[in-house]
């Protein structure tokens, strides 16, 4: 598989990054990131409200069955004041913690919670969250962070979003979800056809692009555009059918320990894919016909 840079400064940032790091800085930076890790997950249970079967239980409940159809251990769940992330997950290992901010659960439909949590999820199945965690502890954005490592980490944001669609009912839970997310109690009155052509004015001028290289999460025109152009290919067709059949199985698992309702194969082969991992989704050309997966395509 050949990954082509879309941003060959970012490139010469990470290797200059990794020639400059000696073994014991690099293990030095690990431990103060595990350290880092720790001291975020004692403010949430010192400033936050958690969520179980007796709090919030709803959303337990949701985020139970959503873990549960991944094939991933259910997190921790908190809610806390955050004006800047819907949610975001944190943790370098088992129990991770999902965390939902106040400012955003109340406008939120169920089907656009799902898809919110569900991308974090895949964010945990994938990986993304250990090494994300150790670059940014609280899952806010670090615009150093984001410089160096930017490329990679929105990368990651698109696979959530594919991740994210599958698992809620529909494009149009998804599309809301990402417009909550990103406009808070306005996103409901979005004009996407708008948004739309803000997007073609971007592309029309590179150096308006520039924002997003040094961003940790794409442009939400982009995503929107990304995630619409995803739904409608064959490989979303192929994954949601996936995703859909094992719901006619009898006792959809909502509680710890119950068979997974997506395979663990299929579900890394999701996560894993080129097309999600190294290319913007809404530029795949390479969607595969077989219901199989996706393709293996250059």
């Amino acid at each position: 598989m050949v990954v082509r840079a879309r941003c060959p400064a970012q490139i010469a940032l990470v290797g200059a990054f990794l020639e400059s790091v000696s073994l014991s800085g690099f293990v030095l930076f690990v431990v103060a990131g595990m350290v880092f890790v720790s001291v975020g997950r004692g403010r949430l249970l010192g400033s936050s409200i958690r969520i179980d079967a007796h709090q919030m239980p709803e959303i337990d409940e949701l985020v139970r069955t959503l873990a549960a159809r991944l094939g991933v251990e259910p997190p921790q769940i908190f809610v806390r004041d955050d004006l800047f992330l819907a949610t975001t997950a944190v943790g370098i290992g088992e129990p991770y913690a999902l965390v939902l901010s106040s400012q955003y659960v109340d406008h939120l439909r169920r089907g656009e919670l799902a898809f919110l949590i569900a991308r974090e999820l895949a964010h945990i199945a994938a990986g993304h969250t250990r090494l994300a965690s150790l670059l940014s502890a609280s899952g806010r954005e670090n615009p150093v962070v984001a410089l160096v490592f930017g490329a990679w980490l929105r990368r990651t944001e698109y696979t959530a979003d594919r991740v994210g669609f599958l698992c809620c009912e529909g494009l149009d839970d998804a599309l809301g979800g990402i417009s909550i997310a990103t406009f808070h109690a306005i996103g409901r009155r979005v004009d996407m056809n708008a948004l739309a052509e803000q997007r073609r004015e971007l592309e029309a001028e590179p150096t308006l692009r520039m924002g997003e290289w040094i961003a940790a999460v794409p442009y939400a025109t982009n995503r929107l555009t990304a995630l619409r152009a995803f739904a409608a290919s064959p490989l979303a067709a192929a994954w949601r059918a996936k995703f859909d059949a094992p719901r006619s199985r009898p006792a959809v698992a909502t509680q710890p320990g119950l068979t997974a309702t997506v395979k663990r194969r299929d579900l890394r082969r999701l996560l894993a894919s080129q097309h999600c991992a190294c290319r913007r989704p809404d530029r795949d050309r390479s969607y595969s016909q077989d219901a199989g997966g996706p393709s293996r395509h250059q």
